[in-house]
């Protein structure tokens, strides 16, 4: 996934990511450059609580005021109640110690294999 690649992110980091839509993400992460740390960040962390897990990208468009999110999906096939107490851990133990400018912008969360 090169499409998120220099100068923005190095192709290592981006190739860790499945996107939806490359040139949207591409966009919003050009647009708001803090958000390019977290996805440097991310894969070792969620690695920690979610070894091997595929992370996919997205962006999700409210549909009420057009504000737009960065989605960044762990895709887990563990059940659910495992899952959320993984996200849980890895959200106290990462996710709330980034800037209150980060989390506005960018969303961590599960999906299904």
């Amino acid at each position: 996934m090169t499409v998120l690649a220099e100068p923005i992110l190095t192709s290592e980091v981006a190739d860790q990511y499945d996107v939806i839509a490359p040139a949207d993400v591409r966009a919003f992460v050009a647009a708001r450059p803090h958000v390019a740390g977290l996805l440097i960040e991310a894969p070792e962390k969620i690695a920690q609580f979610f070894p091997a897990a595929p992370l996919q990208l997205e962006i999700h468009s409210d549909p009420d005021d057009g504000q737009e999110t960065l989605v960044l999906r762990i895709r887990t096939g563990l059940e659910a109640t495992a899952a959320l107490a993984l996200l849980d851990a890895l959200t106290d133990t990462w996710y709330l110690d980034l800037s209150a400018e980060i989390r506005r912008d960018a969303i961590v969360m599960l999906g299904e294999l």
